[in-house]
């Protein structure tokens, strides 16, 4: 814990990590350091600009959390204002200036679970936790059909 971690990418899309990886839901804040290690099992990561519209994050949010259950939702100042909404996976990245349900829809079903360790199991890092994700509709926590509610 005394190393610091560096990433060439903003935002970083695999790298190393710290081993507790967060409880799945939404943060005042988790560093990049934790959030990875859920990319490499498998999460859905949003992060948001700090002065995004907030009409745009609420959409947004409800997509994710509608979508998957493995998610974590964090601000990230590192965003550029003209994209200030990005949905991150392993080795993957969606860019936003406005929500596009389509293309969201689309990138959660094609990256949830695309990761070198496939884990559901949940995290146990909770610092600035404010909303633990739930369960999508009959879904488990192991998300094996994402966005069940979009055709």
């Amino acid at each position: 814990m005394n190393e610091q971690i560096f990433y060439a990418d903003v935002p970083p899309l695999r790298g190393d990590h710290r081993p507790n990886w967060p409880m799945y839901g939404e943060y005042l804040y988790v560093p990049p350091q934790r959030w990875l290690h859920n990319l490499e099992h498998g999460s859905i990561i949003l992060l948001y600009h700090p002065c995004v519209d907030e009409s745009q994050l609420r959409q947004l949010r409800r997509l994710v959390t509608g979508c998957v259950y493995r998610h974590i939702v964090t601000p990230y100042n590192k965003l550029s204002f003209e994209y200030p909404l990005h949905l991150v996976a392993w080795g993957a990245k969606l860019m936003m200036n406005t929500v596009d349900q389509e293309a969201v829809v689309s990138f959660i079903r094609k990256h949830t679970h695309v990761a070198p360790e496939d884990i559901s199991r949940q995290g146990i890092y909770n610092y600035f936790l404010i909303r633990p994700a739930k369960p999508v509709g009959n879904s488990t926590i192991e998300d094996l059909h994402p966005c069940p509610n979009h055709v």
